[in-house]
C-alpha cells in the first residue's frame, strides 16, 4: 500500500510542475552596461525593416540611474540618423521602466519585463509605452500582450 501511495503520489507531483520556458526569466547579469539592439522580436519571429536600429542603437543604463539611449531612424533624405535620449530607469521584480522628461514633463515612458539577463544578453519584453510631445501634449500610450514585442541586445565595451 505505502508502493501504491509513493507512486500515486510522484505521479501527481510530476504531472502538476511545470516549466515554461516562454514564462522563465534568467537574470544572472548587471544591467549597468551598454547595451546594443541586435534584434526585434514580434510574437517570438524576427521582424524586418528595423535596420537602421539594429545598426546603431545602443542603451546606456548607469549605475547611478541614468539611461542614455541612441537611437536611429532614417531622415526626410532616407539616411539613418542617430539621436540621444537622456532619462533615468528603475527596476523593480524584474520590471524595467524607462522614463524621458523634458524638465518636469514626462514625454516618454517605457516599461519592460526583464526575459533574460546574463552577463552578455538582454531581452527585454514590451508591457507598455507612453509617448507625448516635447510640452506634454498629444499623449499616447500603446499596450503590449506577453510576447508580442521583445527586444533582444548584446552587451557592448
Amino acid at each position: 500500500m505505502k508502493k501504491l501511495l509513493f507512486l500515486f503520489a510522484s505521479i501527481t507531483l510530476l504531472s502538476c510542475s511545470k516549466n515554461d520556458d516562454d514564462n522563465s526569466t534568467s537574470t544572472t547579469g548587471n544591467i549597468v552596461a551598454k547595451w546594443h539592439l541586435t534584434s526585434i522580436l514580434e510574437n517570438g519571429k524576427p521582424i524586418t525593416g528595423y535596420t537602421c536600429n539594429t545598426n546603431f542603437d545602443i542603451t546606456e543604463f548607469t549605475s547611478s540611474g541614468q539611461s542614455i539611449t541612441k537611437y536611429s531612424d532614417k531622415n526626410s533624405s532616407n539616411v539613418c540618423t542617430q539621436y540621444t535620449d537622456n532619462g533615468t530607469y528603475t527596476l523593480s521584480d524584474n520590471i524595467l521602466t524607462d522614463v524621458q522628461k523634458n524638465g518636469t514633463i514626462k514625454i516618454y515612458e517605457a516599461k519592460y519585463k526583464i526575459k533574460e539577463l546574463t552577463a552578455t544578453s538582454l531581452k527585454l519584453e514590451t508591457i507598455s509605452v507612453f509617448e507625448a510631445n516635447s510640452n506634454g501634449s498629444n499623449p499616447y500610450t500603446s499596450n503590449y500582450t506577453d510576447g508580442e514585442e521583445v527586444k533582444v541586445y548584446t552587451k557592448t565595451n
